[in-house]
């Protein structure tokens, strides 16, 4: 079981634990993780509720085990959104990432501001290509509506 919903205060921890995990955060080119504290999420989560232009998901398994995180972002004013994901290193490869992406893919598009998706890979992350692709991304990264 995956339950995906916005990302509230209470989560901030376990994102933190994400975002400080090297593994996790290698191909955003952070190998160290980002060295994130508790005084920058609050802020990072502050400014996250002040958008009305993205929105951002906490992923649970079962008992609300938690799992990763998604997140969709409108980057341009012609309607391309950002989307991305990142799974805990003991979840991957289960399938919560290709379901919770295409949950904020469809999230995305329920704005009328979206017209199209895109995601930015490291080209060595054949993983992630792989699920993109799965999931109706071309080489140009884009998905349109």
């Amino acid at each position: 079981m995956i339950t995906i919903r916005e990302t509230k205060e209470k989560d901030l921890k376990d994102i933190l634990l994400l975002w400080n995990n090297g593994e996790v955060m290698r191909y955003v080119g952070f190998p160290q993780g980002l060295g994130y504290d508790d005084v920058h999420m609050a802020s990072w989560f502050r400014t996250l509720q002040e958008k009305n232009t993205a929105k951002h998901y906490t992923i649970r398994g079962s008992n609300e085990q938690f799992v990763g995180e998604t997140y969709w972002g409108l980057r341009t004013k012609d309607g391309l959104a950002a989307v991305d994901i990142k799974i805990m290193p003991d979840a991957q490869g289960r399938s919560y990432g290709r379901i919770a992406l295409a949950y904020a893919i469809d999230q995305a598009f329920l704005d009328p501001r979206v017209s199209a998706v895109y995601v930015d890979p490291h080209k060595d992350n054949e993983r992630a290509i792989r699920m993109y692709r799965r999931l109706g991304f071309k080489d140009a990264k884009t998905f349109k509506a």
